[in-house]
């Protein structure tokens, strides 16, 4: 079938980011999360030359802002916030309660990779979801349009942070008077390997003992 995938692991490069500001808990894990989905989306990018960028803003949440960009295989990451207003919430408050209503910009700049579609392109779509992991699915659902599979996971192992993430895409085949597979999230293919990778748990996209190789083995031996 045609499909696509990454896994990543963030562990030493995401600590020497945290590291640079006393973050609160709550602001540390969500940078993380977009830390390891900046990872996701960067690694599609044909040419080490290109750019991600993955913002999320609002005017008046208790994290106003959050930057993350990926070039060369490098990762940096921001997150402007609000102590007082974080202080007001509870310790499991959902991606609206650290936001409220703001929006989420993806932003691929492909101008070095030589291939058609290539050049500068963002999507903006409403910072909706349970987290900022839902909110990437749902920008692919409106903006690319294309069967898309995100999971994330932050935790704390042995006193460091690691997150790990998995992201897992149906590609249209692309050849002429085919059916082109991005426009029926339904498939069966897709629906068939989108159940598999679903199982992937938390505890195993963070387990630095747990090589990324012996995932993809789990998930889709058979």
């Amino acid at each position: 079938m045609n499909a696509r995938g990454r896994l990543v692991r963030l562990d030493a490069v995401l600590n020497e980011i945290l590291s640079a500001h006393a973050l609160p808990p709550i602001v540390e894990k969500t940078l993380a999360e977009a830390l390891v989905l900046t990872a996701l989306l960067g690694a599609t990018l044909k040419n080490a030359e290109g750019q991600l960028t993955l913002q999320a803003q609002t005017e008046n949440g208790a994290i106003g802002l959050l930057v993350c960009d990926y070039k060369d295989a490098a990762l940096r990451g921001y997150a402007q916030f609000d102590a007082i207003k974080l202080a007001e919430l509870p310790p499991d408050t959902n991606l609206f309660g650290l936001f409220g209503k703001g929006f989420l910009a993806i932003t691929f700049d492909r101008k070095h990779d030589g291939v058609e579609g290539s050049g500068r392109y963002q999507g903006i779509v409403p910072l909706e979801g349970e987290s900022l992991c839902e909110a990437v699915s749902s920008y692919f659902a409106q903006s690319e349009q294309l069967p898309t599979l995100i999971r994330a996971a932050v935790n704390h192992v042995g006193g460091r942070c690691i997150a790990g993430g998995l992201l897992l895409q149906h590609l249209a085949d692309g050849e002429e008077g085919r059916e082109r597979l991005h426009v029926r999230m339904d498939h069966p293919e897709w629906e068939h390997v989108s159940i598999l990778a679903g199982t992937v748990t938390n505890v195993e996209l963070t387990d630095p003992a747990l090589p990324l190789e012996e995932i993809v083995w789990r998930l889709f031996h058979e």
